[in-house]
């Protein structure tokens, strides 16, 4: 568990269950989504899966609360396993949200640092992160040495 101090909240990051953190992460899921802007998708996310990655292992979970209330703030869902291709342990981000009062100071920053520190400590080789190019997460992410591997297209399949 990290603790960190910025000009605005005192927060906590720690890896948590899915059982503690599914209704609280809920109530911040849709506006997560509105921002990520998925207006091809319906937001409907599938618990029983979630579960079920958990207790294979495939799933880490993240979260960044405020210190003084244990209020949600933010969190990051990685699948985690071996990719088909070379048997590289990678950890691919499902989700990366934080309030926007969380977003001040070294939040942000010190948050990924985190990720990145539990994700290695856990045996990954490889994480992927995904952010809008001119966001301000991909800045971070470059700054963390992350580096542009290949652009993502979505096409939404007509059926019928």
């Amino acid at each position: 568990m990290t603790t960190t101090t910025h000009t605005a909240l005192d927060v906590t990051f720690r890896p948590e269950s899915l059982a503690r953190v599914w209704d609280e992460a809920l109530a911040l899921a849709p506006a997560h989504w509105d921002q990520a802007g998925h207006p091809e998708c319906a937001f409907r996310l599938d618990r029983s899966l979630y579960e079920r990655m958990e207790e294979a292992g495939a799933l880490r979970l993240f979260t960044v609360r405020e210190d003084a209330t244990a209020r949600l703030l933010g969190y990051a869902s990685f699948f985690v396993g071996p990719h088909p291709h070379s048997a590289v342990l990678q950890a691919s981000q499902d989700a990366l949200y934080l309030m926007p009062e969380a977003r001040q100071g070294w939040t942000a920053l010190s948050f990924l640092r985190f990720l990145d520190a539990q994700l290695a400590a856990a045996g990954v080789d490889l994480i992927l992160q995904h952010a809008g190019p001119t966001t301000a997460l991909a800045v971070l992410l470059r700054r963390r040495k992350y580096h542009l591997h290949a652009e993502l297209y979505a096409k939404r399949v007509e059926h019928g």
